[in-house]
């Protein structure tokens, strides 16, 4: 089909994108993409669902002419029904993709394999002299390979350049040189990991070389400096096999569909999204027990380095996988069966490929309003949304985490106001705690804080400080001195970060949707849902509990342990938790709004073709 056409909007270019903690299934995804794909799309495009249709149609004439008054049995078929309606609409556009000759096979691009691109062409450019110990097998094996430095700087400055035309030379030699050379890092990269023996070992040296590339560009020192240009370095080694395979001159070996696997820093993902409208995120999520015992090797330390809870406001160049997930654009469940998996995969590729070819599903449209609620939240750290749904499938309740309603939240409270008011007039601590206030005036005048870390910060160091004075004769007894209390004082609360819910001054999102529902009055939650874009806390859950919600619906890629086995399972009532999948918030629109409707949709892939014209000799005769 033309570009040109208005049926084509981004067919003709496409990256996806794949994030996920360790083990959810971001690899098998790729490799499906890059192998299996055109087969897959095949299988699911010639499956009609004509006869299961037909079959449900029969099904509810006779619910409804039987007249028995059990309407959740005609509920449950028309739930039925609609699946393999939506189903058919599926395989109908996968059916004009093939054909219109437009599925391909994808390009696989392992961030990983970027990381270790960047690293060996830093290695033979810097020769640096000092690297810690355990990467003697790293440069050991780099070393022993033989790279022809210069040829490759020189391809790469024809490429960076978009001189494309100047790799036309001898049969294209220069493409095959640097094909070659993509495979020589590859297989290197193997052979490296194998070396290590443990991928423990290998995994975290890897973790390790890509923060210290993201954080100032140099993967074997970790300076305490902080470059924030280096945040999207590994990225723009990705968007240069892009560029190298989009426009390379020997046209047979172009690319035009892309798959990077596996995001784990949130900057690397915008680097993307901002620079190309083609891109879209998937997040795919698989319960930690599956992980742990049917995917391979599992390592618990670099699953949870990955998360990346534990990370300061200021480590922007770590691994991150949460928000990851928090931005990306679909997100699936992979708990099942292989084929239910390649399944959904294939299914958003044709969402992506015609837009509104199907209308978004209930949990879709509910977990879109609460992201769009989330909007709304004043809290520095992170924005939440929860929206109810009761019994009857109708929102009763929504909310976002916010201070209480007439109070103003820490976004917009600045320090410079704690400095020109004071507490009768801006209220921020007990009278009994003016040393509080004081600690409050050291931070930024032109920007706000957070308050819930200020104050437990403040009263952990108070603890530690009461401790280490009712200690002192024992510290004295084993040779710590008066300054060595002092110091150890100051090694225990330097960078001390712990934080106590109860001293935030937000009510959480999902707390607020409940407590609208009662003051507001209106229809009671028992039995209903409630979607939240993050996983609830455990006091939120025991709320929820309370409450009689039947169902959570969460994007977290993390679950909460406490909230989830302890407080949430015990009991004799049974709430469920449901991972969500589906269309995400960023991309909701962008995927269910059509370019066209349907109507006229129809009407150009219906209308007859026309006869060839005959050549003028031929019609004159």
């Amino acid at each position: 089909m033309d570009s040109r056409h208005p049926l084509n909007m981004n067919r003709g270019f496409l990256i996806l994108g794949l994030t996920g903690p360790l083990r959810s299934g971001c690899t098998t995804a790729a490799n499906m993409f890059c192998g299996s794909f055109q087969e897959k799309v095949g299988e699911i495009a010639t499956k009609t669902e004509q006869v299961e249709i037909e079959a449900c149609y029969r099904q509810l004439k006779e619910y409804m002419e039987s007249c028995d008054g059990e309407e959740y049995k005609i509920e449950k078929e028309k739930r039925k029904l609609y699946k393999h309606l939506k189903k058919r609409e599926i395989a109908g556009c996968l059916s004009r993709l093939i054909k219109n000759n437009e599925v391909k096979n994808f390009y696989k691009i392992s961030m990983s394999n970027m990381l270790f691109k960047f690293t060996v062409e830093y290695y033979l450019e810097k020769k640096p002299k000092h690297y810690e110990a355990r990467l003697e097998n790293f440069i050991k094996a780099i070393e022993e390979r033989s790279f022809d430095f210069e040829k490759i700087k020189s391809v790469v400055e024809i490429i960076k350049n978009k001189r494309f035309r100047d790799l036309e030379n001898d049969d294209y030699s220069l493409c095959k040189f640097y094909d070659d050379y993509i495979k020589k890092l590859d297989d290197l990269n193997s052979e490296i990991r194998s070396s290590y023996g443990n991928e423990e070992v290998y995994g975290t040296i890897m973790q390790d070389l890509g923060d210290n590339i993201r954080k100032n560009g140099n993967p074997f020192q970790s300076f305490d400096r902080l470059d924030e240009t280096c945040c999207q370095l590994i990225a723009e080694e990705a968007n240069f096999i892009i560029k190298y395979f989009r426009n390379r001159p020997d046209r047979e070996n172009r690319k035009k569909h892309f798959v990077i696997e596996s995001f784990r820093n949130p900057y690397e993902v915008l680097y993307f999204r901002y620079r190309y409208y083609e891109f879209y995120l998937m997040s795919i999520y698989t319960d930690k027990e599956i992980r742990q015992s049917e995917r391979g090797v599992f390592s618990v330390d670099r699953d949870e380095r990955d998360q990346g809870e534990k990370n300061r406001a200021d480590e922007i160049y770590a691994q991150n996988v949460s928000a990851c997930v928090d931005i990306s654009d679909i997100a699936i469940n992979n708990n099942g069966t292989l084929d239910e998996y390649f399944a959904k995969l294939v299914k958003y590729y044709a969402i992506i490929m015609q837009p509104g070819v199907i209308n978004p599903e209930s949990d879709e449209m509910f977990m879109n309003q609460a992201y769009s609620l989330s909007l709304k939240s004043s809290c520095i750290s992170r924005q939440v949304g929860a929206v109810i749904i009761g019994a009857n499938g109708y929102v009763v309740g929504a909310g976002w985490n916010d201070a209480g309603e007439g109070q103003v939240g820490c976004g917009y409270r600045h320090g410079q106001e704690f400095n020109n008011l004071d507490n009768s007039v801006l209220v921020s601590n007990p009278d009994n705690e003016s040393s509080f206030r004081e600690k409050l005036k050291n931070n930024p005048k032109e920007f706000p804080f957070c308050y819930k870390d200020n104050y437990s910060s403040f009263v952990s160091s108070k603890k530690i400080k009461k401790l280490l004075n009712n200690k002192r004769y024992e510290l004295k007894k084993i040779g710590v001195t008066e300054e060595g209390q002092e110091k150890l004082f100051a090694i225990l609360t330097n960078g001390l970060s712990i934080k106590r819910l109860e001293y935030c001054r937000a009510l959480h999102a999902e707390e607020n949707a409940l407590l609208q529902t009662s003051k507001n009055g209106g229809m009671g939650v028992r039995g209903g849902t409630i979607y939240t874009t993050s996983f609830p806390c455990e006091l939120c859950a025991k709320k929820i509990y309370q409450s009689g919600i039947r169902e959570i619906v969460f994007t977290e890629p993390y679950p909460d342990s406490i909230s989830k086995e302890v407080i949430l399972r015990d009991g004799v009532k049974k709430v469920t938790l449901r991972q969500f999948e589906g269309v995400k918030s960023h991309s909701y629109f962008r995927l269910y709004k059509p370019g066209m409707d349907k109507k006229e949709l129809i009407s150009i892939l219906t209308r007859p073709k026309p006869e060839p014209e005959l050549p003028l000799f031929s019609r004159l005769e």
